[in-house]
């Protein structure tokens, strides 16, 4: 009877790894979408300065800065 009980609770066990495997793979691909909608990774921390300076020199060719 531990035997059948042991093999029950692996096989459950599986099956909820996959299912944790399949959340983790949603909750990412949600994310990117999230991401990509408002336009896109943001980078590495130094990229915002650049990222900045390209926004101001744009702004100036406007006449709006």
């Amino acid at each position: 009877m531990t035997k059948i009980l042991a093999e029950r609770a692996a096989e459950k066990r599986d099956a909820g790894e996959v299912l944790i495997r399949e959340a983790d793979a949603l909750a990412a691909e949600s994310s990117n979408k999230r991401m990509w909608a408002y336009g896109g990774p943001i980078g590495r921390p130094g990229d915002q300065r650049e990222v900045r300076l390209a926004r101001d020199q744009v702004l100036a060719l406007q006449g709006t800065a």
